[in-house]
């Protein structure tokens, strides 16, 4: 894990052995191992990928980046919430250039797995609207709506079953609510 901010530095004399390196830990699906050990590691991982994102990386650097966290995912039977929240942390406040990537790091990564990630990803988004208590470090209204907005967009069918329960907010008895409502579905529109 220590070795995996090298594959960021093309300038490093030693980027060529970190690149194979990563490369063929990647293709060997070494990372499986090492994420059956402790659970820990795979959010270590995580965040050092999206951390790494955010400088200027090769084309395939990314590709294995994404790679990696693909297979992790898809060997999971259930995926944490903090792991969730790694992830969906990357669509909350893109303002600069390196969320941006991040960003569309983190879309790719949901549109490959997203028949790991529906079932959980809805249930956090279902919490959301309902307004429910959620295990997340995502806690303001304000960032878990505009997850549930980038979502809505860029995976319109994963979250279709959520936002027709959210449309019967707009009759909600408190006005807060019904304005919250409205907002959201007047952004998606």
């Amino acid at each position: 894990l220590q070795q995996i901010p090298g594959v960021g530095r093309s300038s490093d004399p030693l980027f060529s052995k970190y690149f194979h390196l990563f490369e063929n830990l990647t293709v060997t699906k070494t990372f499986l191992i090492l994420n059956d050990m402790d659970e820990s590691f795979t959010l270590r991982l995580f965040r050092t990928f999206f951390d790494l994102h955010g400088s200027k990386l090769s084309n395939q650097v990314e590709y294995y980046m994404v790679e990696v966290m693909k297979q992790i995912l898809e060997e999971m039977d259930d995926v944490p919430q903090s792991l969730q929240d790694v992830i969906l942390g990357q669509l909350v406040g893109v303002v600069e250039e390196e969320d941006a990537q991040n960003y569309k790091m983190a879309l790719s990564l949901i549109q490959k797995t997203d028949h790991v990630l529906e079932v959980p990803i809805q249930r956090y988004l279902e919490a959301v609207v309902n307004n429910a208590d959620i295990d997340s470090k995502i806690d303001d209204r304000k960032s878990q709506l505009e997850i549930l907005h980038h979502l809505s967009i860029s995976h319109p069918d994963l979250l279709f079953p959520i936002l027709t329960k959210y449309i019967g907010h707009l009759e909600a008895g408190k006005i807060e609510e019904r304005r919250e409502c409205v907002d959201f579905f007047g952004k998606l529109f």
